[in-house]
């Protein structure tokens, strides 16, 4: 009869491989908040410069730099407005801070920057021509424009829930 010989024992399982930034046993693909913040900066002061070069003196100078300017904004402006709505929503979730919005919460997002857009655009035209209401007038205009951001970014949370519903992960807890 014959033996068989002894198999040598089998290596010990390797751990799974992930990024080594990622702590153990954090879950993957729910950035953080201070991720969120860390977007909304870096593309935000790239949306607002590419902005404010495209609007400063040089306007008529150049064709070629100024349609940069504006294809900057342009692509930068959208990664920005949804960082700006994923923080806004992940503060205002403390409790649960690494959870994504719903559709519910997508859209409620957005209705609430509809209408901040809405009323701050509306307050701004109407406060623009007294010189007296002039700080009234700014602070309309940034009404303004952190409700069209914060409307911009709810749109993409609400493809973004959209497609995690379709991908059977759950949104906010």
């Amino acid at each position: 009869m014959t033996d068989t010989p002894d198999l040598p024992p089998a290596p010990p399982a390797a751990p799974p491989a992930g990024p080594p930034s990622l702590p153990p046993g954090a879950p993957a693909g729910r950035p953080r908040i201070w991720q969120a913040a860390l977007l909304f900066a870096a593309f935000g002061l790239l949306a607002g410069g590419s902005c404010a070069a495209f609007l400063s003196g040089n306007v008529g100078r150049s064709s070629t730099a100024n349609d940069l300017w504006s294809l900057l904004f342009v692509a930068s402006l959208p990664v920005a407005a949804g960082a700006f709505t994923l923080l806004v929503f992940r503060v205002w979730r403390r409790r649960v801070a690494e959870s994504w919005p719903s559709l519910g919460q997508a859209a409620l997002l957005g209705l609430a920057g509809t209408a901040l857009a809405v009323g701050g655009c509306g307050g701004w035209a109407m406060t623009m021509e007294a010189s007296a209401l002039l700080p009234v007038a700014f602070t309309l205009g940034a009404a303004f424009v952190a409700g069209l951001a914060l409307a911009i970014g709810a749109g993409e949370l609400f493809a973004i829930a959209l497609f995690r519903l379709m991908a059977g992960r759950p949104g906010a807890r």
